[in-house]
């Protein structure tokens, strides 16, 4: 057993190969291979030759930036300054912190 056989080469011999490849009609394609590039160039645009991936890019960073702006959203003040209304908020403020972790050092701000 050669090299080749045991790596699985196949050996053309050069001159087979020469008019082999001078007979080849390249202008022939095979209708599968026609009808899978259609499909391609139609679902996907990097498969469309005038595709330039630096624009696209462009345009999804200023997608991901319109999107991350933040949205002017109305801010309720509470015009309620004494003691009691702190106290309250404070306490909310404690209540939504309180987890199981740190529900001895919340009790002992609440007391």
């Amino acid at each position: 057993m050669t090299d080749t056989e045991e790596i699985g080469l196949v050996k053309i011999n050069y001159e087979i190969f020469k008019n082999s490849l001078k007979s080849y009609n390249c202008n022939v394609i095979s209708e599968n291979i026609v009808n899978k590039a259609n499909e391609l160039t139609s679902n996907y645009n990097c498969f469309i030759s005038n595709y330039d991936a630096r624009s696209l890019w462009e345009k999804k960073k200023i997608i991901a930036l319109n999107k991350s702006k933040i949205k002017h959203k109305p801010h309720i003040i509470n015009i309620d300054f004494s003691d009691d209304a702190k106290c309250k908020k404070e306490f909310i403020s404690y209540l939504n912190k309180l987890t199981d972790v740190n529900k001895i050092t919340i009790y002992n701000k609440i007391s």
